[in-house]
């Protein structure tokens, strides 16, 4: 054989060689990635921060209203299916999604869960019958087997606090009287206080731990007997008073119009 053709013959086969090498370091492993860790039960706000088998679900109730977030979940047929998430210690559920479809959920009575027939279901799937799980609008209150219900103005009847546009229901004749704090009369409210030679008037109620009960400033002594609301120094007419919190750590003067 001519040297010429051994030589050529060299040549192609090394090409061949530098060719194929070549080719083999441009080959993708993508068939051997592993996959995303187990995502199941964290906080996600898309399908992105989710596992490649599961989706992001949004937590929509009344007492949750940060709607962006949500958690990762995938579609279930049984409890089990929902097993060995990311965080054991808040086991997930198989339950009803929002679209009405079966997948991982949490517990019945978590945030934006209500329990429809010992099923672990969104709040967005049901009806406002479970508000009492899932909340109502602010403007609405709760009745307890009818649903979200308007808020009752002063004079109507009521059970609860809630059921008043005022948030104050009288104890014993179970009427809606005007707020806490308000001015008042004796006709619409339990314990209206005034002060001799004015009109000064403020509608005090018993009250527990907080002057929340209490309305515009008003100041809850807890240090009573059978506390109740005391009306802010301010406007006060009459001597304003003073007592501490009570709190033998680090006690705090509380201020208070003494009628």
């Amino acid at each position: 054989m001519a040297a010429w053709v051994r030589q050529v013959g060299r040549w192609t086969l090394f090409r061949l060689v530098f060719a194929l090498a070549c080719a083999s370091s441009m080959i993708t492993c993508d068939a051997d990635t592993p996959p995303k860790p187990n995502t199941l039960a964290e906080d996600c706000a898309t399908d992105a921060d989710c596992a490649d088998n599961e989706f992001c679900t949004k937590i929509e109730s009344v007492w949750y209203q940060d709607l962006t977030s949500g958690y990762c979940t995938k579609p279930c047929k049984v409890d089990t299916d929902c097993a060995n998430g990311s965080h054991p210690f808040v086991p997930l559920f198989c339950g009803v999604l929002s679209d009405l479809s079966r997948g991982c959920v949490f517990r019945c009575g978590a945030s934006g869960i209500a329990c429809v027939d010992g099923v672990p279901t969104a709040c967005a799937a049901v009806n406002d019958t479970y508000c009492f799980e899932c909340g109502c609008p602010a403007s609405l209150t709760c009745q307890w087997g009818v649903g979200c219900i308007e808020r009752q103005p002063v004079g109507s009847a009521c059970s609860e606090d809630d059921n008043c546009v005022s948030g104050n229901c009288s104890p014993t004749a179970k009427i809606c009287r005007v707020a806490a704090g308000c001015p008042c009369t004796a006709s619409n409210c339990d314990m209206c206080f005034t002060y001799p030679g004015t009109t000064w008037t403020f509608c005090s109620r018993a009250c527990t731990y907080s002057n929340d009960d209490c309305g515009k400033g008003g100041v809850c002594l807890t240090s009573e007997k059978n506390p109740r609301c005391y009306a802010p120094c301010s406007g006060c007419p009459t001597t304003c008073a003073y007592t501490n919190s009570g709190d033998a750590a680090v006690p705090t003067a509380i201020f208070y119009c003494d009628i």
